[in-house]
Order: structure tokens, then sequence, then C-alpha cells
């Protein structure tokens, strides 16, 4: 199986390079078509009259990783690994209009291949666009924010916790509303990614934010590359609305709802979530909030739960644009109570990139401290990671 995969993602590799025209840009011409080929992060394949158009990206990320598991004195476990974090295709354009849009993303780096992303936008008005297929849910920043994107190797234990990820369906945004206002509403089965609705209730989402000062919108990147003038800052609101879900019927990317130990009974669940980013200069900081109510149908050990989560994450750049320094606090009190333990972790990461083309061509070193307390006792989790992301 993971020869296959490999195989695949040299034959994908192979044929972009073998795509790529000798000069910045080139016309090809047919009896048909006339079609401008040039590179703009991306592959871009291009008609003249700006109605078709196709971008393609090959996402790439190896990493190292060195993994030490303290139970107890007695209990120390150590594991070291080489592999991919991501390894993606990704293809996105217009079609008919500029204003009809279509992305798609296929990750290698699990057991098998699997589709990610495949939706169709009608963005003629950014006050109103209209989204369907499969794709992020809109609830949290941290997720929403791409992988290459991300100023620290892995999103934070918050997000891990309580993050939607992807779903299937229909999506209404406005762009930039009054100039300072986006909003994103959307319904979607409620089952992850490559599922169909095993029932007849959705996931209702939605995100609101406001960005007071900066002016436009505030972009879904970490890390103050852009170096702004001026204060930039966004403040944001998420809500999910799970009616009547069941036990195990969010699958795999669907986030932990998914979990017997954290949904143990058909129930309600509603979850909330608010965040803060700013960026001045060679700074940044992010943080959010996370707030979600578990209300079973049936008898319950526990009956209703609650759980909650943040993080606050910095970086500066001590050498503008190059060298980053960054550090993250997150922590989470999940909803699996006990008289004996409480589950609640938490994360402390620290870490540097250099930049050698902004978040297209990055390394990147952290050292994460994961806490638990468990059925065990307290565990501590020590986690370095060595990563270099290349899209292109």
């Amino acid at each position: 199986m993971q020869l296959r995969k490999f195989t695949w993602l040299v034959c994908m590799v192979l044929l972009v390079f073998s795509l790529i025209p000798r000069q910045a840009s080139a016309a090809v011409e047919t009896d048909e078509l006339d079609l401008k080929v040039s590179y703009k992060n991306g592959l871009l394949f291009k008609t003249p009259d700006d109605n078709y158009s196709l971008k393609l990206n090959l996402r790439l990320q190896p990493y190292f990783i060195y993994n030490n598991l303290n139970v107890s004195v007695l209990d120390d476990k150590t594991t070291s690994s080489i592999r991919f974090r991501r390894a993606r295709l990704l293809a996105s354009g217009n079609m008919m209009h500029p204003w009809l849009k279509y992305e798609t993303q296929i990750m290698f780096e699990g057991e098998e291949a699997a589709l990610l992303d495949a939706a169709i936008e009608a963005s003629y008005y950014k006050q109103m666009k209209f989204k369907v297929g499969q794709f992020k849910v809109p609830f949290n920043r941290e997720f929403l924010i791409s992988g290459i994107g991300l100023q620290l190797v892995e999103r934070s234990l918050a997000n891990a916790e309580f993050s939607i990820q992807r779903d299937i369906g229909i999506e209404i945004a406005g762009e930039s509303l009054w100039d300072a206002v986006e909003y994103r509403l959307g319904i979607f089965n409620g089952s992850g990614i490559n599922k169909t609705n095993v029932d007849d209730d959705y996931l209702y989402a939605g995100r609101i934010v406001w960005t007071p000062v900066g002016g436009g919108s505030y972009p879904y990147w970490q890390a103050a590359l852009d170096r702004p003038e001026r204060l930039n800052l966004a403040i944001g609101f998420g809500f999910a609305c799970m009616p009547d879900l069941e036990v195990e019927e969010r699958e795999t990317q669907a986030g932990r709802l998914g979990i017997p130990a954290v949904l143990s009974a058909r129930s309600d669940v509603t979850q909330y979530t608010t965040d803060v980013a700013l960026k001045y200069l060679d700074f940044s900081l992010e943080g959010g909030y996370y707030y979600r109510k578990i209300k079973p149908k049936e008898d319950t050990t526990y009956g209703d739960q609650d759980a909650n989560g943040l993080y606050a994450q910095g970086g500066y750049f001590v050498v503008p644009k190059k060298v980053e320094i960054a550090a993250r606090y997150a922590v989470v009190e999940p909803d699996t109570p006990s008289t004996i333990y409480d589950n609640k972790r938490s994360e402390i990461t620290g870490g540097g990139t250099y930049y050698f083309s902004g978040h297209q061509l990055k390394f990147q070193t952290n050292y994460s401290l994961i806490n638990r307390d468990n059925s065990n006792g307290d565990e501590d989790e020590h986690i370095f990671y060595g990563v270099l992301t290349l899209q292109f």
C-alpha cells in the first residue's frame, strides 16, 4: 500500500515538473484553444478571456518526530520516525466565468489516498457567495488556516479537541460586508469527509469576523510575513449545532465527536468559540476560547457534559520576513468526567522558523510538552519536530 501511494506521488511530481514552461509564461495555441501557461504560486493554465483557469499545486511536508512518553518512573517510552506530515495535490481555478470557482485537494499521507476538498463557489457578489461540496466547516480560525500557513508545526491541543474539520454541505458567505465584517453560514451532513448523512439531522455552523482596524479582511495565515505598518486586528465568533448526533456518526477527519469516550449516547451537541488575532510589524498574536455542551437524549452515567479549552500563541521575527520565534500555551478540560481524574490536558510549545520563501518554502523546529491527567496519574509527553514545508 505504501509503495503504491509513493508511486502515485512520484508520478504527480513528474507530471507537474513536465508541465512547467521554460519561461515565466508561454502561449499554447491549438485549433480550438488559446491557452496561456505561467507560474504564480503554482502552475497556472488560463484562457485570455479569464473565463477558464486551472492552478496546480503540490504540497509536501516531510518531517522528523521524536516522542518521549513518560507515564511513570518505571514506564518511559521513546519513539522516533521520519515520515510525511502532508503530501497533497491541489487543483483550483474558475470555469465559464471568472466568478464561478472550484477547488479540490487530495491527500496521500494517510493509509489510503483520500479526497479532502471538492467544492464549487459562485462569487458574483462579494457580499453573498454560495459554495457547495466538501470543505472546511466554518467554525474556528485555527483550523481554517491552511496547514502550510501555520506558525508552529501543528495546531493547538484545543483545536484537536474542538475543531469540526471538514464535511459535505452548502455555505453562504460574505467576503467583506461593510468593509469590516465577514460572515459564513453553512448546513452540512455532519458525518465527516466522503460520507453521506446517516439520518435526517444536519450540522449547522457559522462564523462571523469583525476587523475594526487594519482595513479589509484579515487573512487566514499566521506570522507577520507582510510586516503591516499599522495594527491589523480581527475578532471572530463561531458556533456549531448538531442535534440528535448519533454515537460514532462522525467519521475520520471529522473531529473528536466520533469517539465513544467523548459522545457515549445520542445527544444534542452545541459548540461555541471566540478568537482574536492581530499583527503589527514583526509581531503577531492569536488566541481563542472554546466551549462545548453535550446533552444526552438517553440515560447516561454522567448526564449533561461541558468542555472548555483555550489557546494563546505569539510570534516575533528576529530577522524580518526570514527568522521567527514563536510559542503557544493551550489547555483543555474535556467532557469525560470521573471521580478519579478529570482528563485535563495542557500544552506548552516553542520553536523557530526559517522562511526561505514565505510559507511556500520554510523549515521549522518545535518542542512540545503535553501533560495529561488520566487514570494512570499525570502523564508527560515530550515531542520534538523538524519539518520542511514545500509548496509549488
